[in-house]
């Protein structure tokens, strides 16, 4: 049993560390492309997707 919460425990950080690296990615494209006249963003971009 504590075998499978430590497994389920992993996949969970893991998870969370993925979308954090995601979100902190969006963000640097977002700053970086704002120096821009028209910025286009891709379409994967978190912010993109957040407020679409």
């Amino acid at each position: 049993m504590e075998k499978a919460k430590r497994k389920a425990g992993n996949i969970v950080t893991v998870f969370s560390v993925l979308i954090l690296i995601w979100m902190l990615l969006s963000f640097i494209e977002v700053n970086a492309k704002n120096l821009t006249e028209n910025p286009a963003y891709n379409d994967y971009n978190f912010f993109v997707l957040i407020t679409e």
